[in-house]
């Protein structure tokens, strides 16, 4: 109960479909002469198809009354806009990304962690940090290499290793302070 489609929806899905059977393949070329790409047309196609199921029945009972290249060029009309959307939503998201690590490089370089990074003083930390690990079981460097190199998270290294995530996190809390000390002393 609760799943049981209205008339209205599935006249839509009717409407879509039948769209979709007959306009996929123009469209697909449309997206690639847009795109250059197989992958991206696709998905492409299937953004413009996704923008078009949220139209109104009204919209889609009007438009499916058209004539076949009056629909193929609204329906053409709305991937291109698609296309522009998708253009400009990646151009805002470099640019955010941009000031992002502008601002986080401005940061490091007033900060105290930039004073570690001369060269001298990143040789001190590589010798720690290797000097550190070589003493630790064979358990914890491995679980400390597919956390730092490999970007796993604790929870999944403690499934691969069999052992309880709280574990995992507090071994690389000791093992982060046994490195700092490290550090300090060298």
């Amino acid at each position: 109960m609760g799943n049981e489609k209205t008339p209205q929806i599935t006249r839509s899905c009717e409407i879509i479909t039948v769209f979709h059977n007959t306009y996929y393949h123009a469209l697909f070329g449309v997206g690639l002469y847009l795109t250059l790409n197989e992958t991206d047309a696709n998905e492409l196609v299937a953004n413009t198809f996704e923008k078009i199921c949220t139209w109104p029945l009204i919209k889609l009972e009007e438009i499916i009354l058209w004539e076949k290249p009056r629909t193929l060029s609204y329906l053409s009309t709305t991937l291109n806009n698609t296309h522009i959307d998708a253009i400009r939503k990646k151009k805002n998201r470099q640019e955010r990304e941009k000031k992002y690590c502008e601002i986080k490089k401005t940061k490091f370089e007033q900060s105290i962690e930039a004073n570690y990074l001369s060269n001298e003083n990143i040789c001190v930390i590589k010798n720690a940090y290797y000097d550190t690990l070589e003493k630790e079981p064979k358990i914890i460097r491995v679980a400390f290499y597919l956390r730092t190199d490999r970007g796993f998270k604790n929870k999944e290294i403690a499934h691969l290793l069999n052992m309880p995530a709280n574990t995992v996190g507090t071994n690389f809390r000791r093992l982060r302070l046994k490195i700092k000390k490290r550090i300090k002393i060298g």
